[in-house]
């Protein structure tokens, strides 16, 4: 039996799944969900991150040589940049093929089965930061990559303009918001002034790529300031799959698929989708907004499969699909109950 790895590195998080080559999804871990003892998560490299990975990986189901190795990541927007993550990556893992994408081609794959949207689909992908990338029929792949600045539009810039709406709620610059009292509570303070202190002073870690889920529910209670956030985010993510359109001389009133991918929009509940389904309507193009039906790790998966079998696809894809979303299920279950690996 043949085994597949699939990796994706992300801003905060890195996920691997190991598949055998019928499609069944053996095992799956997270590096969120680790403790790091030594020293903050954060302050790992992408390699220690993957590292730290494949040791969990061989202590669970034993080193394997695999078939093909996928890497999809957010540092990969350059030919150079692809270059060397694949050198490091043949250094880190026992494969026979390694390949390396930006996180946007692996989550346009997760996007539908059986294969890559027909037609031109666009795929938003946030967690920390933020990407976007096009495919025409699946071919003919553009990602804006370092054409984004990611730091200003993804889970971080959400939680930077959280705080900044506190902030101004306490000194009185902007009208009231229940994302003070929710922020209050993540924090379990009683008070802003004492909440403002200790972040600033440095007494209490302030994590803002934590805090999206801060933000819809807040939206969730009808919060003008947080809505106007998703708003003014929707319509910047718009401008960018107008500019992939333009670039492209897509015609007006062309029919494009937006596909929501990555950790930012599976938390949201849909509050972004509205958000951009509503702002469409004012396009001159045809948009219809859609959650992926894969997260990027599975996306890499695919094409991980797609290189091991060409165009023999269908059958493994259902027994993926199947297996994954089984796993999916127990992985949630066991994140509530913070366990630190994913165990089948």
């Amino acid at each position: 039996m043949a085994y597949i790895l699939s990796i994706d590195h992300g801003g905060s998080r890195t996920r691997a799944i190991v598949c055998a080559d019928s499609g069944q999804t053996v095992y799956a871990c997270d590096d969120l969900l680790m403790y790091y003892p030594q020293k903050p998560r954060a302050c790992f490299t992408w390699q220690e991150h993957i590292q730290r990975l494949l040791e969990k990986i061989n202590e669970k189901v034993g080193a394997h040589k695999y078939a093909v190795a996928v890497l999809s990541t957010n540092g990969a927007n350059t030919p150079s940049e692809t270059r060397k993550a694949k050198n490091d990556l043949l250094n880190m893992v026992n494969a026979s093929s390694v390949h390396v994408v930006g996180d946007c081609v692996a989550a346009l794959r997760g996007c539908e089965l059986p294969c890559f949207p027909n037609g031109i689909s666009v795929v938003l992908c946030a967690g920390s930061g933020f990407n976007c990338a096009m495919s025409i029929d699946g071919h003919d792949i553009q990602t804006l990559g370092w054409r984004i600045n990611a730091c200003d539009q993804g889970g971080y810039a959400i939680g930077r303009r959280i705080w900044q709406a506190v902030v101004d709620d306490f000194n009185g610059l902007a009208q009231k918001t229940e994302l003070s009292e929710l922020l209050l509570a993540h924090y379990h303070r009683k008070s802003l002034g004492r909440l403002i202190d200790d972040i600033s002073n440095g007494k209490l870690r302030f994590s803002p790529e934590e805090l999206s889920p801060l933000l819809f529910a807040a939206v969730s209670f009808g919060d003008l300031i947080a809505s106007n956030i998703v708003s003014e985010l929707a319509e910047r993510w718009l401008g960018y799959v107008h500019l992939m359109l333009k670039e492209r001389s897509i015609a007006l009133g062309s029919p494009v698929k937006v596909y929501t991918s990555g950790g930012l929009f599976m938390d949201s509940s849909g509050t972004f989708e509205k958000a951009l389904q509503g702002i469409s309507f004012k396009s001159s193009f045809h948009l219809e907004c859609l959650k992926a039906k894969f997260p990027p790790v599975a996306g890499a998966a695919l094409l991980a499969f797609g290189k091991l079998h060409g165009k023999s696809l269908s059958e493994v894809q259902t027994e993926f699909q199947n297996s994954f979303s089984r796993m999916r299920i127990r992985t949630q279950i066991r994140e509530l109950k913070n366990l630190s690996v994913w165990i089948q």
